[in-house]
């Protein structure tokens, strides 16, 4: 592990960070996310506070859980909390379940080759397929005028966040099991 100006860091110089005292700011889910995303297996990888920080808020708060919060409040609010029938064909929509089911695989792969860091990264590529998929489609808007187009784009994001959810349990547990809970799933 190495220090913010890419040197090893050393006790001697006073450059280590307590990795006890960084899940304080982010958890041990958020921590062990960071881990496995950013230090690939057998290699340096540099880490500081911030690096640890702006990783957690980039991928997780303003991705994962932008659409988590965007998807179920919209569900509440347009469909009663409950999973609604995609309704209509969308070719965005089906692009993005193509990509969700190459996912699996992607991960599978990276997972026997060792490169756990790449996995996490297929996952965050779909979840950001999945925000601009919303944004392209606001459903905010578009349950004005036509819900059952509303379905089909809030259906594809939970089918998103539910197999993200899965598949990032192994990394972040409590995050992902809190997640399924509030998706209506149970434990997976």
């Amino acid at each position: 592990i190495l220090n913010k100006d890419m040197e090893k860091m050393s006790k001697s110089k006073g450059q280590v960070v307590n990795p006890l005292d960084m899940k304080n700011y982010v958890g041990v889910d958020g921590l062990r996310y960071f881990l496995v995303r950013d230090v690939h297996l057998g290699n340096d990888a540099p880490f500081s506070p911030d690096l640890l920080i702006g990783r957690v808020n980039n991928d997780l708060a303003n991705n994962l859980g932008n659409l988590a919060s965007r998807t179920l409040n919209l569900v509440e609010k347009f469909f009663d909390g409950k999973v609604p029938e995609p309704k209509t064909q969308d070719p965005l929509a089906k692009e993005l379940e193509t990509s969700a089911l190459q996912l699996g695989p992607k991960v599978k792969a990276a997972i026997e080759k060792m490169a756990p860091s790449h996995a996490l990264e297929a996952i965050v590529e779909l979840l950001n397929q999945a925000n601009r998929y919303l944004e392209e489609r606001a459903p905010w808007k578009l349950a004005k005028t036509d819900l059952p187009a509303t379905a089909t784009v809030l259906y594809s994001s939970l089918e998103v966040l539910r197999l993200a959810a899965f598949l990032l349990g192994p990394v972040m547990p409590e995050k992902m099991s809190e997640l399924q809970r509030r998706l209506g799933q149970s434990k997976m």
